[in-house]
């Protein structure tokens, strides 16, 4: 096996690696019901971009569709930073209120969105 052809093999694993990661990071957020508001929206959107990127480059491997992965899998990265900054914030706050005294979040949001799905009748 020439060189050339062993690097191929390995970008293509490498692609199908990415593409599992990513399919399954949009099948856990769209399972965790991560749909309800635009912010929410926002990471749901750049990892389907990933997905198509990731398509595009399997599909069509030039220079031009490695440049967009790259910057698209920087904006998931981005956006994954800020998701948990954000939701780090949340918690803090809501243990924060509870300590004080305060309500926190309702009883209703802290109930997991899955638990719906899996309801006896």
């Amino acid at each position: 096996m020439s060189d050339a052809a062993t690097l191929q093999a390995l970008r293509i694993y490498l692609l199908a690696i990415i593409a599992l990661v990513l399919c399954g990071l949009e099948l856990e957020l769209l399972m965790l019901d991560h749909v309800n508001s635009p912010l929410q929206l926002l990471p749901v959107g750049f990892v389907g971009g990933g997905i198509a990127s990731v398509l595009w480059s399997l599909i069509s491997p030039n220079g031009r569709s490695l440049r967009v992965l790259k910057g698209v899998l920087m904006a998931c990265t981005i956006i994954g930073a800020l998701g948990i900054a954000i939701h780090s914030a949340f918690y803090v706050s809501d243990k924060w209120n509870i300590a004080h005294g305060r309500r926190g979040l309702s009883v209703k949001s802290r109930r997991l969105p899955l638990r719906r799905c899996f309801r006896s009748v």
